[in-house]
């Protein structure tokens, strides 16, 4: 039973050992662990000097979602790629149309500093391009610069409780520009949703009003061909051949006529929907110059050098301390 004991006190005490012995090595090699830290530090300090200085500009946009209906969502679908849209993928899909080809051609195409429309390379400058690099390969360049708006540039977010969308643009060093590009981007992807909406529209509209002017045209045929027959054929009630020629003629007048009233009646449903549905954003808040820089972070980036100093540090010194047993067990 004692002995038990003694086992028992020894296997609690080994792992406060080895512990307090690792502790001690610590001590033993801290001029080691605080040259790893200092390295560390020295090695963030001077990444964030570096660092060049960015700015956000943001934009405070409220959604606008009205009787959305199946034409339009699939007019969406088409330009965004996204399938199954449903409200809940409403906040992507605002961000997706945002960083679509189409959107991001336009506003490269804009003046964010000042430089006349259609001059890109102001606007390659502030993306951190250098336009003679890609002097021979112009097309590579605008993909370079579509793919740092993508993911460097541009953030959507939007908030939960109030619904607001934010739009988020950071640049380095040019904080009009950044709100430029934010203001311009917030008009762009109105546009680009309204233009979206008339699109839906038109090609709803031109459908019936397309079937509605074959109608008329047939209507008309037909209507003619009756008086035609009804004045060469006077006494037609007289004869069961023209009474029934004359019955189905009457007939396809009915028909057409009932198939023109409906496609009238559905054109001018198609254009009430136009003016009920919607899906567009109301700026609330433009973009100003930012007066206070966004990055880079000297406390996150000391606090991030520091921690991972005393990481290398607690690995390196472990490594010195166990690295002859480990060679002794290798060379055994």
């Amino acid at each position: 039973m004692n002995e038990l004991r003694q086992q028992n006190s020894v296997q609690e005490k080994t792992p406060e050992s080895g512990l307090v012995l690792f502790l001690r090595d610590i001590l033993v090699h801290k001029v080691l662990g605080l040259t790893i830290v200092l390295i560390c530090l020295a090695i963030g300090l001077l990444s964030w000097l570096r660092s060049p200085t960015t700015y956000d500009a943001r934009v405070t946009m409220l959604p606008n979602i009205q009787s959305v209906n199946s034409d339009l969502l699939g007019t969406l679908a088409s330009f965004t790629g996204m399938k199954g849209l449903e409200e809940s993928t409403y906040e992507q899909l605002y961000g997706e149309i945002l960083k679509s080809d189409r959107v991001l051609n336009t506003a490269l195409g804009q003046p964010w500093q000042g430089h006349a429309p259609g001059d890109t390379v102001g606007n390659l400058r502030a993306l951190g391009l250098d336009p003679e690099h890609y002097r021979d390969n112009p097309a590579r360049m605008l993909n370079k610069a579509k793919r740092l708006l993508r993911t460097q540039t541009i953030h959507f977010t939007r908030e939960k409780f109030t619904g607001y969308m934010k739009l988020r643009v950071r640049l380095a060093d040019n904080p009009q520009a950044a709100a430029n590009l934010a203001n311009i981007l917030a008009e762009v992807l109105d546009n680009i949703l309204e233009q979206l909406r008339l699109d839906s529209a038109r090609h709803n509209q031109a459908f019936v009003r397309d079937r509605l002017t074959s109608v008329e045209a047939k209507l008309l045929r037909a209507e003619q061909a009756l008086v035609s027959f009804k004045e060469q054929n006077r006494n037609y009630s007289s004869s069961p051949r023209l009474s029934y020629r004359f019955a189905e003629m009457r007939r396809e007048v009915d028909a057409l006529t009932s198939m023109w009233v409906t496609l009238k009646r559905e054109l001018e449903t198609a254009e009430i929907e136009v003016n009920k549905q919607n899906i567009s954003l109301k700026i609330l808040d433009r973009a100003e110059p930012p007066t206070l820089p966004s990055g880079p972070n000297a406390l996150k980036t000391i606090l991030l050098s520091f921690f991972v100093g005393v990481i290398l540090a607690i690995l390196g010194i472990f490594i010195k301390v166990q690295w002859p047993r480990f060679r002794m067990m290798l060379t055994s």
